[in-house]
């Protein structure tokens, strides 16, 4: 299995490390906020019978967050230097 395109092998330690939300809140990963909203994503979601994994949220937040720096050039660096960091949250997470 691939996440998000890459050949990063999906890490199943992370869920065993993480295996809800609320500890990933108290590791830091989510802020009060973000945990909020995966909640109340989790919640819409199992009442139209939606099974899906969230766990994918917090990356795309992490690489919008990125993009939305570079945008606002925030970045002096080079493009690839963003794209190995984007890289490294894809195979983290």
């Amino acid at each position: 299995m691939t996440v998000l395109g890459t050949a990063c092998k999906f890490p199943f330690s992370f869920l065993s490390r993480f295996p809800n939300f609320d500890r990933m809140h108290e590791a830091k990963i989510l802020t009060s906020e973000e945990k909020s909203v995966m909640l109340d994503l989790e919640e819409a979601m199992r009442k139209e019978g939606l099974k899906y994994s969230l766990y994918w949220l917090p990356s795309q937040w992490m690489q919008e967050t990125l993009h939305e720096m570079n945008r606002r050039g925030m970045f002096t660096t080079e493009m690839g230097v963003l794209l190995i960091i984007i890289q490294e949250i894809r195979c983290f997470c």
